[in-house]
């Protein structure tokens, strides 16, 4: 009967801990710009979780252009309690390569608050590639009590000479945590 007790009071903690990275973001006022973000959305998943598809962010290149480039930028505010600061961790973006010889990508993906240097990322990938990518950003976090805009960029840039090539940032998944200040 305790180890019930205590898994249940452990499982309680994990549930509010999650609602409350949940309920910082007001998802409802995202604002969601740039010429990649065609048919992009954010969400909150399994409570602490961040999701941003952006299914527009696709760059390709044909015989009559031979570079492509395109970004997507996500605005969210979030308003914290004077006792609680906001953990940004685990930031994870996928990227898929379609490269033929001699095309090259620049992938590029920061998450940060408004005001603040934050985690970033570039790769470069050259051709020929077909392959599924996953680039890590590293951990962010805001101060004590504060009031922001948490900000993501994801952008790409696809040369090529003369061949058909395409990459597409599938979007970032972005793990949330509201802590107690010390």
């Amino acid at each position: 009967m305790i180890r019930i007790v205590v898994a249940l009071a452990a499982l309680l903690l994990v549930l509010q801990q999650a609602n409350a990275a949940g309920s910082v973001l007001e998802l409802n006022q995202a604002v969601i710009s740039g010429t990649g973000c065609d048919g992009a959305s954010v969400r909150a998943i399994a409570g602490d979780t961040l999701q941003i598809k952006t299914p527009g962010l696709l760059v390709a290149t044909a015989e009559t252009s031979q570079i492509s480039r395109k970004a997507c930028s996500v605005a969210i505010p979030f308003k914290l309690k004077k006792n609680q600061k906001l953990i940004i961790s685990s930031g994870r973006v996928s990227v898929a390569l379609n490269l033929k010889r001699g095309a090259t990508a620049r992938t590029s993906a920061e998450v940060f608050t408004a005001g603040t240097q934050g985690a970033r990322v570039a790769t470069v990938d050259n051709g020929p590639k077909n392959q599924l990518n996953l680039l890590k950003l590293g951990s962010i976090s805001t101060a004590c009590g504060e009031d922001g805009i948490l900000r993501t960029n994801l952008s790409q840039v696809l040369t090529a000479k003369a061949s058909r090539s395409q990459a597409r940032v599938n979007g970032a998944v972005l793990r949330l945590q509201v802590v107690k200040c010390i």
